[in-house]
Parts: C-alpha cells; structure tokens; sequence
C-alpha cells in the first residue's frame, strides 16, 4: 500500500512538472513574438533563440519550435544577419520539409529567402534520395550477381 502511494505521489509530481514547463515554452514563445511585433528585435532574438538556440532546442512542442524558428529566421532578416537566418529556415525545413511561410504575415525578404533555402533544402533531400536509390540499385546489382554464380556453382557441381 505504502508503496502505490508512493508512487501515485511520484506520477503527481512529475505530472505536476511536466505541465509548467509547457506553459513556460509557450509563453515564451509568445512573449518573443511579442517583441517581434513591437519590432523589437534583440528582444526578440534573445527569446526565441531561448526556445531553438543551440545543439538541442529547449522548445520540445514541435509547433512551438518550428515557430520560433520562423520568427527566429525572420528576426536575423531584421538585425542583417542573412547566414543565420538562413540557418534557422533550413533547420525548421529539415524538421518539416512542407513547411511553407505565409506571405501576407511577413515581408518580401522573409518570403523571398524563405523560398530561397527551401528550394535549396528540397533539392538537397532530392539529390539524397537520388543518391540512396543509386546506392540500393548497387546492392541489388551485387545481390543479383550473387546469386548468379551461386547458381552456376551449382550447375558445376
């Protein structure tokens, strides 16, 4: 009995846990966005590289994390710095290679470079594609050519 206590308090707490820091991501998000609508973009690039910056991003929503990329990618536009901007729209392609960017809600620019590394990443992922049929046509290749003179040993023996 202990022991199932134990562990229904265990379960609340980290439920408990878990909760706020989904709230904390979106109102993160939100409140970089907020600065991104002021035009306040240091802000802005400060909270939205909170959620996407680094090796790992800390945002685990992936709608959450594939906004802030976009608006992260659109507030690099903004502070003239194009690589990282670029950088960001290929990193929220990789995730969601069908992602399209709305352009009413943002500027030429953003469209036109968001256009840009999409085109880019799509011809990459082809060109990937292309190259692991290749590589499968090989094995196949190999696999055939194995079996053909397995067949010929035994016709031999």
């Amino acid at each position: 009995m202990r022991a199932t206590t134990l562990f229904g308090l265990l379960v609340l707490l980290v439920a408990g846990l878990a909760a706020p820091v989904a709230a904390d991501e979106l109102s993160d998000f939100e409140s970089a966005r907020r600065n991104y609508d002021r035009q306040s973009y240091g802000k802005a690039a400060r909270g939205f590289e909170s959620l996407v910056g680094g090796a790992v991003p800390r945002a685990r929503n992936p709608v959450v994390r594939l906004e802030s990329r976009k608006y992260l990618g659109a507030t690099y536009l903004f502070l003239e710095r194009e690589e990282a901007a670029r950088e960001q729209f290929r990193l929220l392609l990789q995730e969601d290679p069908e992602y399209d960017i709305d352009p009413v809600a943002f500027p030429r620019a953003v469209v036109s470079t968001f256009k840009e590394v999409k085109a880019d990443v799509t011809s990459e992922l082809e060109r990937r594609a292309a190259l692991e049929e290749a590589r499968r046509q090989r094995e196949r290749a190999g696999e055939l050519e194995e079996l053909i003179e397995q067949q010929q040993r035994l016709r031999t023996l």
